[in-house]
């Protein structure tokens, strides 16, 4: 698939940073129930590959590692695997998808520098955060709001929204590293954030407010809890680590938690989830190999016609 590129940066705003206080949910846990099918995703003949997000339509994006080596992004539409390259870039992942087809991702110049990209119309963008050190790509939702994170001259690390041209830079109260990965229809924000005693958590930005996110009973959130897509029904995906030292997946709605494992996995990571519950992430195999993965929803819509399996 051949795009055509614009070297572009959005309009910027002044940056807001620290936007609210933190509050907890309370929460119960239950296991994933063991009638659920997976569904394994592996673009051909690659040694890697993983699943970033699925948009309503079934539409799948991610990243895969072909033999030379390198890394690439694709599409999967109806079962069809289409390759995501940005135009003389060493490596390109696409992370996010809307339900118009807009694909927003990553890629590395040939200089070594990390950039945002959005591919829209068969036309690439690249986005960069004013005076960053680099910028990394995040998810997009149905008004073509992206999300990302950059490092800042000092070294620190922060999460940004990008809408309609004006970049925001969003910091967790008092973290020393915050990065945004998802963001739904109604602008609610997902990500992970770095406390002043190196653990890890995810977090929930809504109307304002952040919600830290944390799984029960996870011994370590380091390097590991972490919330990585949210949709429209304000369901929540992510991953933590267990007191097996092993990552699983989760699924946060209505306030109980659901534990994701591939079965036979070694590790299971949860990336996103479209409105009507289907999920994708990515597994690692006992033979040490990575795979992305599908899980369907309870109730598919009804114009889900696409065969992504």
């Amino acid at each position: 698939m051949k795009k055509q590129s614009r070297n572009s940066t959005a309009a910027v705003v002044p940056i807001l940073a620290n936007l609210a206080l933190s509050f907890a949910a309370s929460v119960t846990t239950k296991a994933l129930a063991n009638d659920e099918t997976f569904t394994s995703i592996d673009v051909p003949d690659a040694v890697f590959t993983n699943a970033n997000d699925i948009n309503p339509r079934g539409d799948i994006v991610g990243g895969y590692r072909s033999a030379d080596g390198r890394m690439h992004g694709y599409l999967l539409h109806r079962g069809s695997f289409t390759t995501i390259d940005y135009p003389d870039a060493t490596l390109t992942a696409a992370v996010g998808i809307n339900p118009s087809g807009d694909i927003t991702g990553r890629y590395i110049s040939a200089d070594g520098n990390e950039h945002a990209f959005l591919l829209s119309g068969g036309d690439f963008t690249s986005i960069d955060f004013p005076d960053a050190i680099f910028t990394t790509g995040g998810k997009i939702n149905p008004s073509g709001d992206t999300v990302g994170w950059h490092d800042s001259a000092d070294g620190m690390r922060h999460g940004f929204l990008l809408s309609e041209g004006e970049f925001t830079s969003i910091d967790f109260p008092d973290a020393t590293d915050t990065r945004t990965n998802g963001i739904n229809a109604r602008g609610d924000i997902v990500g992970r954030y770095e406390s002043t005693d190196g653990e890890v958590h995810g977090f929930l930005l809504s109307d304002g407010d952040f919600a830290t996110i944390d799984f029960p009973g996870a011994i370590r959130t380091r390097p590991g809890n972490s919330a990585s897509g949210n949709s429209d029904c304000g369901d929540i995906v992510g991953r933590y680590e267990g007191a097996d030292d092993r990552h699983h997946g989760y699924l946060l709605r209505k306030g109980e938690f659901t534990s994701i494992d591939f079965p036979g996995a070694v590790s299971t990571f949860a990336l996103a989830i479209n409105p009507r519950g289907d999920m994708v992430g990515w597994y690692d195999s006992l033979d040490g190999r990575t795979h992305g993965w599908l899980l369907r929803g309870e109730e598919p819509g009804e114009d889900n016609d696409d065969e992504n399996r």
